[in-house]
């Protein structure tokens, strides 16, 4: 593994975005759809849209007596995994560089059509100067190109101190990576949000790379929900409370959000559930799944549950 410099001290702020310690009294309504979303939507709706549904990790030992066996041994984690879902975060990246063999067995665990969505290494979104290690940048896209077959959308995470000021740099890290890399973007500055003319810099930016926008649906920052598309391709992070009846609410908003904008022409979404017990995630990639299906009729192949069978109260129009 190619390991991490030292990160700027901001970063622990970083890791707790959004993060509430309750989710009681708080307002969690689904902001509706950027007027500008329109913009870059056909307007018919999508002949064949792809979902994807996956978690922040397939490494989770709570998965047992969910979408795991309850004995399944750890290192048959991923392949157990990858035959319940067809996509998951791949978090490793942000972190350090796993070694070229490693990503060999990744790829012989997953079956067809399995996507990783890999984090941009911290030792890019994080510098100073994103350009500044350019080996580093090469290791990075050549553990990307083992990867072919099996590559979703890279996850680009940028860290809450890089604002509208340094949009100049972003344009050209985007210039310097492959074209035939899907990139999709997550910002968290408050002046992208707050600035308006600065979101259209950014968002005319995107839409000239190809770069997919992230919508963060996180309790404590609403303003990064900013509902705004680049492309007819869509990356959801949602972040929810452990089961709580919230969590449940803002899926079922979502179901509707994305049958909207599928009607208008979205073509693709990658949807990854994250909860602070992260085991509690296939919980609600399994609900999902069903509404989804109840829903749009997509017909998405269901996760075997393991455990308890749930009632879980599907989608209704109430």
């Amino acid at each position: 593994m190619l390991p991490l410099a030292v990160l700027p001290s901001a970063d622990s702020l970083y890791m707790k975005f959004g993060r509430l310690d309750s989710p009681e009294g708080h307002a969690f309504n689904l902001p509706p759809s950027h007027p500008l979303t329109s913009k870059v939507l056909p307007g018919r709706p999508a002949l064949l849209p792809r979902v994807h549904i996956g978690c922040s990790v397939w490494s989770e030992k709570g998965y047992k007596g969910r979408i795991f066996p309850p004995r399944t041994p750890q290192g048959r984690f991923l392949e157990t995994y990858a035959r319940q879902l067809p996509t998951v975060e791949l978090n490793g990246t942000h972190y350090y560089l796993p070694r070229p063999e490693v990503v060999a067995s990744w790829m012989a665990a997953v079956p067809e059509g399995f996507l990783f969505c890999p984090k941009v290494p911290q030792f890019i979104t994080h510098r100073r100067n994103m350009l500044g290690n350019p080996e580093m940048i090469e290791q990075f896209i050549l553990r990307l190109a083992a990867m072919e077959g099996h590559l979703g959308p890279c996850i680009m995470q940028m860290p809450p101190y890089f604002g509208p000021d340094r949009l100049d740099e972003l344009a050209r890290l985007l210039e310097a990576l492959p074209q035939d890399i899907a990139m999709a973007l997550e910002v968290r500055h408050p002046a992208w949000f707050a600035d308006t003319a600065a979101q259209d810099e950014l968002f005319a930016l995107m839409e000239a790379s190809g770069t997919h926008a992230i919508l963060s649906d996180v309790g404590g920052r609403r303003d990064a929900l900013h509902m705004r598309l680049s492309s007819r391709k869509v990356l959801v992070r949602f972040n929810g409370h452990n089961l709580h009846p919230t969590d449940y609410h803002r899926l079922n908003a979502w179901a509707l959000q994305l049958q909207e904008w599928m009607e208008e022409g979205l073509e693709e979404v990658f949807f990854f559930m994250h909860q602070p017990e992260q085991g509690l995630g296939a919980d609600l990639a399994r609900y999902f799944i069903r509404t989804l299906n109840a829903r749009l009729g997509l017909g998405l192949p269901e996760p075997i549950w393991y455990g308890e069978q749930q009632q879980l109260s599907l989608y209704t129009e109430s």
